[in-house]
């Protein structure tokens, strides 16, 4: 869409607004703002307002068909004068490549508007000013007067609110949008799309076909049903949230004496070593001895508890404070050019390219309730710290001025993510779905250690979001089922490492905006990939047992797809042996 006034020259896409889960970006030139366009995430609808823009020009040579509200072909020639149109677009968007996809689109504007056909191009001309135009993307073409009808209510914010039923641990979230009716007589409630980990634990209505069955947008995360109304919520069951297992008494083949020995060997390892000058492996070294202060605890063990303790609370005021550039790395900052708190180091491209933050706050946050929970006197000394990492990455706050409302959480979409900005053609990224489960499990106890409840619904709300995603997008475990969503798409763990035997693949290494992919940035090996969802080994992860038939699948499916790998390997003469036996066995 080129608006006629347009300097293409200086021409540029600003950021004019936003709200939980839309955007409102603005196309403009040195002089003007030439057209504002709307996004909500679940909306088929895009919506455009052009100011003192009179006339603009669509331009597609994929245009097949151009159709009224009876669905029949106009513009052939010359002009027509009306308030809506259809547009056919066909394309190549398919796995072959060929030119047979069919999309559809629905053109709601001001009475008096013309349409001109202009070779490949149409023109559009308004009759006045301050004019607009929504474009609904239908699923087929005979739903153009639904998408018509309800084309005039122009979505001006979005709200997402949760709700936690303490009394029967349960997590509703709500979503809601507004909207402002441009054209008087029209309908103003607007369609919202729900994605399968929403509409799978909600009770809101669906738009349906004659067929009885849900009208559907097939998407490359899932089946998007289509929810006619400017509101609806999903809840989820909390099954609670423990820092480490208790002693498992009643296992016939655990030794209490090989636990003590594991214990000592691991604090006399622990004791001599335990600074690393990267935020991320410091929490790497971090978790074990925050999961030793634990089991030591429970062994009795008082005497080693209390020394780890102390190491973990060394390494927590280290990094938590600042004694000047001789204390390189061993700090947090809060980067004016991101307006986030960012660490130096290795970092994982954290103060490059804001990537990973609830990856590596996790890392401090949840060792930061555990020694909280021994020691009153941290969280006075340096629990505003703790939080200022918490609101960097998972802020609950809509109204704070210095950090963001959930910097990683897709609120709509139910995960997080990853990837920073996101300059990605196939959007943002995560690989991790565990240490995201992590960062959540450790607001949750930070929210019970310290008595805040705002905190502790947020990391409920979080985990159980995440979870949930998880379960759909990471490992679909709904496939074959009553519930399937087609989350994947069809050939996807078809002939796995080029084995005709191998037709299964039960997991994705990482999910993107727009795809999924079975490799890591790291390995390519089946253990990472699939092991890169199970760390750190915490009870936060107790939720890949909550459906035991269908982990156990997953992990036999897995045994057959490294035997694939392996194979392959071996077919060329190379050598990736399997590993990560301290997460998989």
């Amino acid at each position: 869409i080129l608006p006629e006034n347009l300097d293409t020259d200086t021409a540029c896409d600003k950021v004019a607004g936003y709200s939980d889960f839309s955007v409102t970006a603005q196309l403009a030139d040195d002089d003007h703002v030439a057209m504002t366009s709307t996004f909500v995430k679940g909306s088929p609808y895009i919506y455009n307002e052009f100011g003192d823009t009179e006339a603009f020009t669509i331009s597609s040579s994929s245009i097949t068909s151009i159709f009224d509200g009876n669905g029949k072909e106009i513009l052939a020639s010359g002009s027509v004068t009306t308030d809506h149109i259809g547009l056919e677009i066909t394309d190549d968007d398919n796995k072959d490549k060929t030119k047979t996809s069919k999309s559809y689109y629905c053109l709601s504007v001001p009475e008096g508007t013309v349409f001109k056909k202009v070779g490949n191009n149409i023109k559009v001309q308004f009759a006045n000013k301050n004019s607009y135009m929504s474009v609904g993307t239908m699923t087929s073409k005979d739903q153009i007067e639904k998408f018509y009808k309800h084309g005039y209510a122009f979505v001006d914010k979005t709200s997402v609110t949760y709700n936690y039923d303490d009394d029967n641990a349960k997590m509703t979230s709500d979503y809601k949008v507004t909207t402002k009716v441009k054209r008087t007589g029209f309908n103003d409630t607007t369609f919202m799309c729900m994605m399968p980990h929403q509409w799978k634990y909600s009770d809101a209505s669906y738009k349906k076909a004659e067929s009885g069955k849900a009208l559907i947008y097939s998407s490359v995360h899932g089946d998007l049903r289509i929810h006619e109304g400017n509101e609806f919520n999903y809840t989820q069951k909390f099954n609670g949230i423990i820092p480490q297992y208790t002693t498992p008494d009643e296992s016939g083949s655990y030794d209490i004496e090989w636990m003590y020995a594991y214990l000592k060997q691991f604090t006399d390892s622990a004791l001599k070593s335990y600074w690393v000058a990267d935020p991320y492996w410091q929490g790497k070294k971090s978790h074990p001895i925050t999961m030793g202060i634990l089991i030591a605890d429970q062994l009795g063990e008082y005497e080693t508890r209390d020394k780890l303790i102390s190491v973990l609370r060394k390494i927590m005021e280290n990094w938590l404070t600042y004694d000047g550039e001789e204390d390189f790395p061993y700090y947090m900052y809060y980067h004016t050019s991101w307006d986030a708190v960012s660490g130096d180091g290795g970092d994982h491209g954290m103060a490059i390219n804001l990537s990973d933050h609830h990856f590596l706050w996790a890392y401090f946050i949840f060792p930061a309730a555990v020694l909280a929970s021994y020691d009153s006197q941290f969280v006075e000394d340096y629990g505003d710290m703790v939080e200022l990492l918490i609101r960097d990455a998972m802020n609950p706050d809509k109204d704070d001025e210095l950090l963001p409302y959930m910097r990683n959480f897709d609120v709509y979409e139910g995960h997080s993510w990853a990837g920073g900005y996101g300059d990605n053609n196939s959007g943002n990224n995560q690989e991790s779905a565990s240490e995201a489960t992590f960062a959540w499990a450790g607001l949750y106890l930070w929210g019970l250690v310290t008595g805040n409840n705002t905190y502790r619904d947020a990391g409920i709300w979080g985990y159980t979001s995440e979870v949930d995603a998880i379960e759909q997008y990471w490992f679909n475990m709904d496939a074959g089922t009553e519930l399937d969503s087609n989350n994947w798409a069809p050939g996807y763990g078809t002939d796995v490492y080029g084995d005709e035997d191998c037709d299964v693949l039960p997991y994705t290494g990482m999910v993107w905006g727009l795809g999924y992919t079975n490799g890591t940035y790291f390995s390519g090996n089946p253990c990472c990939i699939m092991g890169i969802h199970l760390l750190p080994v915490t009870p936060a992860i107790t939720y890949m047992g909550y459906r035991k038939n269908t982990v156990d699948n997953i992990w036999n499916q897995y045994e057959q797809i490294q035997k694939a790998y392996q194979k392959k390997l071996e077919k060329n003469g190379e050598s990736d042996p399997e590993g990560w036996y301290h997460i998989l066995w």
